[in-house]
């Protein structure tokens, strides 16, 4: 039976079970539950690119930027 032998190859093989881990994966280890993944689409590529030289200045990932963005807005709200 070939399925149940890919399953097992798949579940040796995860990212999980790996001793060797990628940057992203040593990165996120941390917030692994605290964490979530959002994707934006933004039409205006000077904007990120601005945002990205920005945040380099700034020492702050363009994750740190968002939240901190998210967070006045959303108290402003209120």
């Amino acid at each position: 039976m070939a399925i149940p032998k890919a399953k097992n190859k798949a579940r040796e093989e995860s990212p999980g079970n790996r001793s060797e881990s990628s940057p992203s994966t040593k990165m996120f280890a941390q917030a692994n539950d605290k964490a979530t993944r959002l994707q934006l689409y933004v039409r205006d590529r000077q904007l990120i690119k601005e945002l990205k030289l920005a945040a380099v200045e700034e020492e702050k990932s363009i994750s740190q930027l968002f939240e901190e963005w998210a967070t006045r807005w959303l108290e402003e709200r209120s």
